[in-house]
């Protein structure tokens, strides 16, 4: 088959096809869109995400597509498959290398780092440190205690 013919086909599938298809990320770089395949072949497409969230879906991740009403030629991706549940009315942060800030319903956000570091932010108005293998902590309590988990502790005075 010609490209040409190839090119013909997949512009009548897209013509006929929904508003808005499941492809699959060919490639992402820092800012020009991503490529991904779908229906057809598409190249640097525009990813569009909320005010103050930035995201680039990494190759072999499924994104959805959506056509652009105005012209009904430009493509848009506006998110990936949710692969973890969450709580209704919880949002969550995070990047392929496993670092996540989630903002729980009861007030709280759990920070946690690529190796597994956390800080938790409690809504009681606790605070909690630990390194990624537990053996170090630092917990705040809401009524003014800490308590410290460490092997040595280094004690520094300012003025």
């Amino acid at each position: 088959m010609s490209s040409f013919n190839r090119m013909r086909e997949r512009q009548s599938k897209q013509n006929t096809y929904n508003t808005s298809e499941m492809a699959t990320v060919t490639s992402s770089d820092n800012g020009q869109g991503i490529n991904a395949n779908g229906v057809g072949e598409y190249r640097e497409i525009p990813l569009v995400a909320p005010f103050g969230i930035r995201w680039n879906p990494p190759s072999g991740q499924s994104v959805e597509l959506i056509k652009n009403w105005s012209n009904g030629k430009s493509i848009v991706a506006v998110g990936t498959i949710i692969d973890k549940s969450l709580e209704p009315g919880e949002s969550e942060l995070y990047s392929i290398g496993g670092a996540s800030v989630k903002c729980k319903n009861d007030g709280s956000i759990n920070i946690i780092s690529g190796i597994g570091s956390i800080i938790n932010l409690s809504s009681n108005g606790s605070i909690t440190i630990q390194n990624h293998d537990g053996k170090a902590a630092i917990a705040l309590s809401g009524d003014g205690n800490i308590k410290i988990i460490a092997k040595k502790i280094t004690h520094t005075e300012t003025e």
